[in-house]
């Protein structure tokens, strides 16, 4: 994973940025206040760390993929679970 980080974290940031909007909704709300962006900035095989930008300084969230990554052609299929998990967060929350 490690070979392959940057690359990675550029695309996803520069080309799925909806992706990464997705991924936040993992985040509690109270931590989200005051965000005025969210990046990712950390890759690895347990899981991605999205650092949310505030005008106070920056916090770092990592959220865990569910199985360790054995190689990167993984990760498509780990974060679409995430958002998987996202997406039924926010039904449930709406309900």
């Amino acid at each position: 994973m490690a070979a392959a980080e940057a690359d990675l974290l550029c695309h996803l940031d520069h080309h799925h940025p909806h992706t990464v909007e997705g991924l936040s909704r993992l985040i509690p709300a109270r931590h989200l206040q005051g965000v005025r962006q969210v990046r990712p900035v950390r890759l690895d095989r347990h899981g991605v760390v999205l650092r949310l930008e505030l005008s106070t300084g920056d916090r770092d969230v990592r959220l865990n993929f569910r199985v360790p990554l054995r190689h990167p052609a993984e990760l498509g299929a780990q974060v679409e679970e995430l958002l998987r998990h996202a997406r039924g967060c926010r039904a449930r929350h709406a309900r």
